[in-house]
């Protein structure tokens, strides 16, 4: 049994395989987006957000687990880029979504000065394009591919840098943002371009 999808070198099999890893991943995702968000933040979450909390959680998972997952790793190239759309474009704003009024209440109380400045920095729109560019070239450049997909933890850290990269990206789109007052409509759909 594998910890998570990686190249095999072998010919393909529709036959199950387990990768708790990738379970365990997402159940950390879950928890981790609860626990900032805090106690009672799914009871008083609206339907909506409860709704686009499992999408985005279910979607992470499908892109991640058998068959995808292994298939992306070591056998199809557009599988492998149909995990990255997956991964980027709908199971990270739709997680994000899904807390977006939990964490608009929380997070900036919870956390230390120096890290809500870091992490202000971190989504601010302009550095939060960079890091999700920076992150998606250094993850598509075949000597890189090649080197980590082999590997269980390479291709762990390809998953993982695509999600949190999405995370930060689309952070500044789906969050209330009051600092960002003047980073309206027409901006977000020129940033997200």
């Amino acid at each position: 049994m594998q910890w998570w999808c990686a190249a095999l070198g072998v010919q393909w099999t529709w036959d199950w395989r387990a990768y708790p890893g990738v379970w365990l991943f997402v159940i950390a995702v879950v928890v981790g987006f609860g626990m900032i968000a805090g106690r009672g933040a799914w009871t008083r979450a609206s339907k909506g957000e409860r709704a686009s909390f499992v999408i985005g959680a279910v979607t992470l998972w499908l892109a991640l687990d058998w068959p995808l997952g292994p298939i992306a790793a070591g056998y199809l190239a557009s599988a492998h880029a149909l995990q990255f759309v997956i991964e980027t474009m709908i199971a990270a704003p739709f997680l994000l979504y899904g807390v977006r009024s939990a964490f608009g209440r929380r997070l900036p109380l919870q956390m230390p000065p120096a890290l809500r400045r870091v992490g202000r920095t971190v989504v601010h729109p302009l550095v939060a394009a960079l890091i999700f560019n920076a992150v998606v070239a250094a993850t598509h450049v075949p000597g890189v591919v090649d080197a980590l997909m082999p590997s269980g933890l390479g291709a762990f850290a390809i998953d993982a840098g695509w999600f949190f990269a999405a995370i930060i990206f689309w952070w500044s789109v789906m969050m209330p943002a009051p600092r960002y007052h003047h980073f309206g409509p027409p901006l977000k759909i020129l940033y997200m371009l």
